[in-house]
């Protein structure tokens, strides 16, 4: 036999040492058990065997009060999410078991009538028995009998069950990513006079690193224990570290020990822990704009030729006319603004569905979906820190002609560890953003003095964080530049002489005027007086002269 499984995302996982064979020439019945991914139960002839982790382990299962004989076979095998199963035989006998660290059997008190089929309820330690019925007119009805599995068990070696309950906050599924963990108590509460532990195991180790800690009480009373066991769950740091990407799909079981057929509770708890990127774990640019009015309704709008490369190789090719482009406003929103003089760095945070995470830490690259490349890195390889030459654009657009996937996580290579005879340029520009590094977290981009449009893909390149392959797409409007104002620096200081200039010679005539009217306003009155015969009078004419 062997056994393929289908693990997330539908990639198809061979797991190692699944295959065996038994010497038998029966046709084999395989099946998967609810309760775990990997958990199957299989029969050849007489025998059951039991693998808790996808066939990499197979356990020989004892069947208590079955009398094995070569005449007889299973034609079904049937499971429920509890941990239970129940194996039926050609001859009718019906095997009831239940998976732990030690998976138990045995024969039920009740034989299948070769007519009749069984169905798990969705009820621990219960079992439906469906009979059909012919009725007069032709038609055909089942009759269904409830059988409690727990009171059917003929005679075993299995006594009594050790515990009264167990409690545990564990969930059915979780995805784990890296820089994550899970934390899960469990606790079993002892019959009277009696011991019991609880046990934890994990299908896959390679992919989860475990801490546990299990404390026993006694609490309620001297003869009743509680046991607590509290795990926290992490990924497994050295296999991502040699592996770059190392995900799948472990389960968590926590087990009563000793398992009993005879307890009416559950005995088991099943956890299944998807290590990898969750299913609704993305980016978002943070952006306090809600409203911006045209660019709502089917605003186009116009990249010159000389902002823009089509190859996006930065100016390798120049095109011969501007660029129309109608603002996506359904994909991207409204535009994030910044004023041409401020050094832009985008703000990017992670989301589960809608719940806000926190700010991504991940270094991530970004491109202009047009080609445009007029703006600048403010931060050199040497203020970065780097150890040596860092990639660029025009370095990974050299084997990859589509930006989109030239620069990602599997092709990016860190500049801060040293290689031999690759030593960074002082002056070349650090084109990666965000970030721990202190000097890297803080490159952003220099805006040229023009106003626009920039539509931008950002694409996370940093495995340290996260499986996910973050990307997101987001608008900038640059404003604040005046199209009067796009003039050299020295036109604007001639221009400001001359008009100074202009002033200067102006108010020297508006002076020169007023100094010549006061003087003849002041004959004018000498004249006046003298006419008059005041010349007695003793008159101030500057005084005078300056009233008006």
């Amino acid at each position: 036999m062997a056994f393929l499984q289908v693990a997330y995302k539908g990639r198809a996982v061979v797991a190692r040492g699944l295959s065996f064979s038994r010497a038998s020439d029966r046709r084999p019945i395989v099946t998967a058990l609810e309760s775990n991914f990997g958990s199957i139960l299989s029969s050849d002839g007489t025998s059951l065997l039991y693998s808790p982790n996808g066939g990499k382990t197979v356990s020989h299962v004892a069947i208590q009060g079955l009398v094995e004989n070569s005449t007889a076979s299973f034609k079904q095998i049937l499971s429920n999410r509890f941990g239970e199963f129940v194996a039926v035989t050609e001859a009718g006998d019906m095997i009831y078991g239940r998976e732990g660290l030690t998976t138990l059997a045995a024969k039920l008190t009740h034989n299948l009538s070769p007519t009749a089929v069984i169905a798990f309820p969705d009820k621990e330690g219960y079992l439906y028995i469906l009979e059909p019925q012919t009725i007069g007119d032709g038609t055909v009805s089942f009759r269904t009998m409830q059988l409690s599995l727990v009171h059917s068990i003929g005679d075993v070696n299995d006594a009594s069950c050790t515990s009264q309950a167990m409690l545990t906050d564990a969930k059915d599924e979780y995805n784990l990513d890296r820089e994550e963990s899970i934390l899960i108590a469990t606790s079993v509460v002892s019959s009277a006079w009696e011991s019991v532990n609880l046990a934890m195991s994990i299908s896959h180790p390679a992919l989860l690193a475990v801490t546990s800690t299990p404390v026993t009480t006694s609490d309620e009373a001297p003869e009743i224990t509680v046991g607590l066991l509290t795990a926290n769950l992490v990924e497994k740091v050295e296999s991502a570290a040699a592996t770059g990407d190392t995900y799948g799909v472990s389960h968590v079981r926590f087990n009563t020990v000793p398992n009993s057929l005879r307890c009416s509770h559950s005995t088991q708890r099943v956890s299944h822990v998807t290590v990898g990127c969750p299913p609704l774990k993305h980016v978002r640019v943070r952006n306090a704009a809600r409203k911006c009015g045209s660019l709502e309704t089917g605003y186009r709008y116009e990249i010159a030729p000389h902002r823009y490369d089509p190859s996006f190789r930065q100016g390798a090719v120049t095109p011969n006319e501007s660029l129309l482009v109608d603002y996506a406003f359904d994909t991207l929103g409204c535009p994030v603004m910044s004023h041409y003089k401020d050094v832009f760095q985008p703000e990017i945070d992670v989301y589960v569905g809608d719940k806000f995470v926190g700010p991504m830490l991940d270094e991530f690259v970004m491109y202009e979906v047009h080609g445009m490349y007029d703006y600048r890195y403010n931060t050199t390889v040497t203020q970065a820190g780097c150890l040596r030459a860092s990639q660029t654009w025009l370095d990974v657009l050299q084997t990859e002609v589509d930006p989109g996937v030239a620069w990602t996580r599997r092709t990016h290579r860190s500049c801060f560890y040293a290689e031999t005879g690759s030593l960074p340029q002082p002056d070349t520009k650090y084109e990666v953003l965000g970030g721990a590094t202190a000097h890297a977290s803080r490159n952003g981009i220099f805006w040229p003095k023009e106003n626009g449009i920039y539509v931008f893909e950002a694409i996370g390149i940093d495995e340290r964080y996260t499986f996910c392959n973050y990307r997101v797409r987001f608008a900038v409007q640059v404003y604040g530049m005046s199209h009067q104002a796009v003039v050299p620096d020295f036109t604007v200081s001639l221009s400001f002489m001359l008009v100074s200039t202009v002033c200067i010679i102006v108010s020297y005539f508006i002076i020169l005027h007023n100094r010549q009217t006061a003087a003849k306003k002041q004959e004018e009155i000498k004249a006046m007086y003298q006419n008059h015969e005041l010349d007695d009078l003793s008159l101030d004419y500057t005084t005078v002269a300056g009233s008006f």
